[in-house]
């Protein structure tokens, strides 16, 4: 996706909301790697200064170690699709927020063992009793 692609909408829930946005200047992908999915991220470097409000505000990155993280739990959003076979496809205008628990890397690569490898302790892995985030969601913000 390139920087002009792309409009960054804040403060909402809902998809065309978009009273306080602003076009990307510019795109930084960390070195992802599809072959297991690690470092899945990036940061979006906007093109104007964001005024912060109740709504929108700075996201602070963890200092804390995943490994510190387990047990603990973490809400992830995304705007994914509820068919995992429609991967990419959005799924309607509002977000959708699920509750998850961190689980240690080692209970996550035997889960995952069918689909990667999982050896970076980097990786945060999360567990949910019925529910999972959306087809097209990975990378996506767990807070």
């Amino acid at each position: 996706m390139k920087p002009h692609d792309m409009l960054v909408v804040m403060g909402t829930n809902d998809r065309t909301d978009s009273r306080i946005s602003s076009g990307a200047k510019k795109i930084l992908v960390h070195n992802y790697d599809t072959s297991n999915h690690q470092h899945d991220i990036a940061l979006i470097e906007l093109e104007k200064k964001i005024t912060y409000t109740e709504t929108v505000g700075p996201v602070c990155l963890p200092t804390t170690p995943p490994a510190k993280l387990n047990n603990q739990h973490v809400t992830a959003m995304g705007w994914g699709s509820m068919d995992k076979s429609e991967e990419g496809k959005k799924d309607g205008k509002l977000q959708k927020k699920t509750t998850l628990r961190v689980i240690d890397i080692e209970s996550c690569s035997i889960d995952w063992n069918y689909h990667w490898e999982i050896t970076d302790p980097n990786v945060i892995c999360t567990w949910g009793k019925n529910t999972d985030i959306c087809a097209g969601d990975s990378g996506g913000p767990v807070v």
